[in-house]
């Protein structure tokens, strides 16, 4: 049981910094325009990621009263969480980068910067929107299966309460 507690506060916190990122990643492309699009991409992707989050959150949430033996995805879903945080804490410290030549931004000669560091950055990106891509589809799956789960348990559960 503490150990759902923990995955369960492990997701709340990783929904707070997806969404965080995925701000900071709009920002960062509306600053540097039409060559930020790669980046709206990832945003997209860090904000569909915690979606997924949020609604894995709510599963697990429920789950915490059910019988520890039924979180056969448990390993699975704190692999998959653990990946994320790298995935997310990469992609914020990109954004802090970013963040200082927003600020000053206005000036085509900051813009020009902008559009420099993204091409120093662009496949470090790109390679965080496809982790964060494949990882929003293993994670939708195991809230689809546990979903499923918790159905057919609680399905049993009443069955065997009112002797159907």
């Amino acid at each position: 049981m503490a150990e759902i507690i923990g995955l369960v506060g492990s997701i709340a916190g990783l929904v707070d910094v997806a969404a965080k990122v995925s701000i900071g990643l709009l920002k960062v492309a509306k600053e540097i325009g039409e060559a930020g699009q790669q980046i709206r991409v990832i945003a997209r992707h860090t904000n569909l990621i915690s979606n997924v989050l949020n609604n894995l959150h709510t599963v697990m949430h429920q789950r915490g009263h059910a019988a520890t033996s039924s979180l056969r995805g448990q390993v699975l879903v704190e692999d998959a969480l653990e990946h994320c945080l790298e995935i997310l804490t990469d992609c914020e410290r990109l954004v802090r980068i970013f963040e200082p030549l927003i600020q000053k931004s206005g000036r085509k000669r900051t813009r020009a910067t902008l559009r420099i560091r993204m091409l120093f950055q662009k496949s470090k990106f790109m390679a965080h929107g496809d982790a964060l891509e494949k990882l929003t589809g293993i994670l939708t799956l195991l809230v689809t299966s546990m979903n499923y789960s918790n159905a057919t348990h609680s399905n049993t559960t009443q069955k065997t309460k009112y002797g159907t």
